[in-house]
Order: C-alpha cells, then sequence, then structure tokens
C-alpha cells in the first residue's frame, strides 16, 4: 500500500476502488485502529461488492466517524438529506424556561394518553408521590442523611412490617431520628 494510492482513493473513491481489497484494508485499521478514513473506505468497499458484512462496518464506521451525515451520504448518494430549516434560537436554561409549555413539550401521545398541559401535570404529580413498593434501607438512609426525618420515619415503619426480623434495627433508627428532631 502506498500513500499515492490512499489518496487517490480518498479523493475520488468512485474511480478508484479496486485499488482495495477487504484484507487490505483490515490490515491497514490494525495498524492504524483510529484513522476514520479506513473505516469509511472499508465500508464502501463492502458497500460496492454488497458483502454480508456491511451492516457492521456501518455501525463500527459511524463510531469513528465525525459527521455521519456525510457517511450516509456515501453510502446512500441518490438519497437527498433535508435540511432542518427552522431558525433555532439559543436561549439561556431561564429563558427556555419562560416560553409557553406548549413549544417545550412535543409528547409521543401513541404510547401515552396524555393530551394536554392539565394531562401532563397529573402525570408529573403521580410520578413523584412516593411509593411504598419502592422503599428500600438505602432509600431510608438517603432521606435521614438529607434531613427529610420525617420520610426517613415513614421509610423505616415500612420496613419494619416488610422485613420484621430486621425490625429491631429499624425501630433503633427510628428512635435516632426522633431524638434528632
Amino acid at each position: 500500500m502506498i500513500k499515492a494510492n490512499f489518496n487517490q482513493f480518498i479523493n475520488s473513491p468512485s474511480k478508484s476502488q479496486n485499488i482495495f481489497t477487504k484484507g487490505t484494508i483490515n490490515n491497514l485499521i490494525k495498524k492504524f485502529p483510529y484513522c476514520q478514513s479506513l473505516y469509511k473506505i472499508k465500508t464502501l468497499l463492502l458497500n460496492s461488492s454488497n458483502d454480508i458484512d456491511l451492516s457492521e462496518s456501518i455501525i463500527v464506521t459511524a463510531l469513528f466517524s465525525n459527521d455521519r451525515r456525510e457517511l450516509f451520504q456515501s453510502i446512500n448518494p441518490t438519497f437527498k438529506i433535508k435540511k432542518d430549516t427552522k431558525i433555532r434560537k439559543n436561549l439561556s436554561f431561564t429563558d427556555w424556561l419562560k416560553e409557553p409549555n406548549e413549544a417545550k413539550f412535543k409528547l409521543n401521545t401513541h404510547n401515552t394518553s396524555i393530551k394536554n398541559l392539565s394531562q401532563i401535570q397529573e402525570f408529573v404529580d403521580k410520578s413523584t408521590k412516593d411509593n411504598d413498593d419502592l422503599i428500600t434501607e438505602t432509600l431510608a438512609k438517603l432521606y435521614y442523611e438529607q434531613g427529610h426525618y420525617n420520610r426517613a420515619i415513614q421509610a423505616y415503619k415500612i420496613l419494619c412490617l416488610r422485613f420484621p426480623k430486621k425490625s429491631a434495627f429499624f425501630v433503633n433508627q427510628i428512635e435516632k431520628i426522633k431524638n434528632l428532631i
């Protein structure tokens, strides 16, 4: 492999596809494992020969590629990529919060039954409520460490009922928290 062949392929891949074989590309990739051009050459070579390893090569090439649109365009030259014509405003986080809620939340309504903002609020309220089934010893300890003493006491009471063998330990933790309050 000489530099001239490599540069020729980079400059005009369609005219110089016979320069490389799958074996020579794989050897070069072993020598230079982070060269994105080699992965792209391999993918183009596999694409032109309808090789069975094409899908795996596309995945690996996409990982090493700095512009996946260019990779897609080189594999599918007849497909035109539509550019986003919307003008995006660069807003600070506080300005983004002040924008109307409809613009921020575009929900995928085919998976959920959420259709308007009041339902969104109900969904948020439901998801932030405490769930007794999810109480663990670690969560109770976190409540205690973060100063949420009432929640920690409630969590330890639930744990007492769930794990009777450790109830003495949990009762001691409850007494310890009550003494702090």
